[in-house]
């Protein structure tokens, strides 16, 4: 692993506008009347002669047009554009108009003034119809940019003189909409209901605050950084380590090239604070030629494929579990047609359950698109055997599915068991609208064929209490090594 980059680049986060919303302040027409909105089934039902969309003006009350039609168009009409003038039959209707801006709010008051200024790019809102049903689906957006206006919204009810509104706000993920005004803590929040009626103009602004940055947990594992570390380990941090540790078992050792930095939050490296700074390591002889020497020239390898996916790889069966056993490893060499091997679950599975030993070497990409699981039990009645054991191997990145994970954030429980060696960048992508943590059981190295770092998206809203990386140690990886890959280890001693 050559550095660890905690910023997070690549997340765009869901907001949305808060801000006052106006009721309906005109009268209802006193002519209008709810016959005037009557269901049809055919046009001789209708004032217009037309039957379009289930409602119409009545042939009962042709003289009002306060009430929803249809026209010989097609297109819906709200007839409370007319319902001032009712008796003239002329339009009144003025369109109405919603705006606002996505700010920083610097005085935490919710309110947009000299000090704030707006959301950084990117920054799009999209508004959304909700009301009337007669004139939906309709939806304007995104519109690039921290100042929004949506004009000319002159859709209104035919009875309450009203439209409503949906009005959803992406902006930088840095920042999220506060529950001190008006939001959830989160960076994926959409405000509902905003009320309109004709002529009005409706300013709802949303105020932001910086959100708490996301970080990265060890459990009792060891951390080899050849370059330099910087964190930002919040000090309300349920654990404020670096790397944790489980009662009574000590803590793995940091260890890196360069520097280390937790940030300002009064974090440790452990509860030991073991680590080493500067300190280079020989480069590693586990290089992808060095398993492809090992397994492909020497026979080991069970299929050599151009596949792009893993879908079918995975035993199936009670027959090929026990040839899993008796041949003790299941090993693939893999040069993807398209550059990139995916990992989806197994056919008989919610994920790729490995209770068995088996490498993949990949010429190329992974992308991982399934939670995956050591010893799991494949097959019902079959039982798990402790014998579980994965090694990924690419030439270049392996990126983690932004879908991975666990939504309850003080979970532990692993989403990923393994090992996985990328030739270059390991990547974590993430969903602001669905966050998640990651958990990972086993061990990941990057740039053994270049340069490469541990690269994650991760953030989640309870980022100032528990990590959104979590890396923990799984012996079971070393138990259960394969012998093809193994090196042994020799004692000499002279006989005499």
């Amino acid at each position: 692993m050559k550095s660890i980059k905690n910023k997070q680049n690549l997340i765009i986060l869901a907001l949305v506008l808060i801000g006052a919303t106006y009721l309906a302040s005109k009268p209802v027409n006193a002519q209008v009347s709810l016959i005037c909105n009557a269901t049809c089934t055919g046009d001789d039902q209708c004032a217009t002669g037309f039957c379009d969309f289930g409602l119409c003006r009545s042939k009962f009350c042709p003289s009002d047009t306060s009430c929803m039609c249809s026209e010989a168009s097609g297109t819906p009409i709200c007839f409370s554009d007319y319902q001032d003038n009712a008796t003239t039959g002329s339009a009144a209707s003025t369109p109405a108009t919603i705006s606002g801006v996505a700010f920083v709010d610097i005085n935490d008051d919710c309110i947009y003034n000299g000090t704030d200024f707006l959301a950084p790019d990117p920054t799009a809102s999209t508004l959304t119809r909700t009301s009337p049903v007669l004139c939906m689906p309709w939806s304007n957006g995104p519109v690039s940019g921290a100042s929004y206006s949506f004009n000319n919204l002159s859709c209104f009810d035919g009875i309450t003189g009203e439209g409503t509104y949906s009005l959803n706000v992406l902006v930088n993920s840095d920042y999220i909409v506060t529950s001190a005004c008006g939001g959830n803590d989160t960076s994926s929040y959409t405000k509902n209901g905003i009320v309109v009626t004709s002529g009005d103009n409706v300013t709802a602004n949303t105020p932001l605050s910086p959100a708490p940055n996301a970080w990265v947990q060890g459990m009792g594992t060891d951390v080899y950084i050849a370059g330099n570390i910087q964190l930002d380990i919040p000090s309300s941090a349920v654990n404020n380590y670096f790397i944790n540790h489980a009662t009574s078992i000590d803590p793995g050792v940091v260890i890196t090239g360069g520097t280390i930095d937790l940030g300002t939050g009064g974090a440790a490296y452990s509860k030991f604070d073991w680590n080493a700074q500067g300190y280079i390591m020989a480069e590693s002889a586990l290089t992808y030629q060095y398993f492809v020497d090992n397994l492909v020239t020497t026979g080991k390898i069970d299929q050599t494929l151009t596949v792009d996916s893993m879908d079918g790889l995975f035993p199936t069966s009670v027959s090929d579990l026990n040839n899993w056993y008796t041949d003790d490893l299941i090993a693939y060499k893999i040069t993807p047609a398209s550059g990139t091997l995916t990992i989806n679950k197994a056919l008989l599975s919610t994920n790729a359950n490995v209770p068995g030993k088996m490498i993949v070497i990949v010429d190329g990409d992974v992308v991982i698109n399934t939670e995956i699981a050591l010893d799991s039990e494949l097959i019902s009645g079959y039982g798990t055997l402790n014998e579980g054991f994965l090694l990924v191997i690419a030439t270049a990145d392996i990126k983690v599915n932004d879908t991975i994970g666990t939504s309850d954030f003080t979970d532990e429980s692993p989403n990923i068991e393994g090992a996985f060696l990328a030739g270059g960048d390991f990547i974590v992508e993430n969903n602001p609208a669905s966050p998640l943590r990651l958990n990972i059981a086993g061990s990941v190295v990057t740039g053994l064929s270049t340069t490469g770092s541990y690269q994650s998206a991760r953030s989640h809203p309870d980022n100032e209490t528990y990590p959104a990386d979590y890396l923990s140690f799984n012996p079971q990886l070393i138990l259960n090594v394969p012998t093809q890959i193994s090196t042994p280890l020799y004692t000499w001693k002279e006989v005499r």
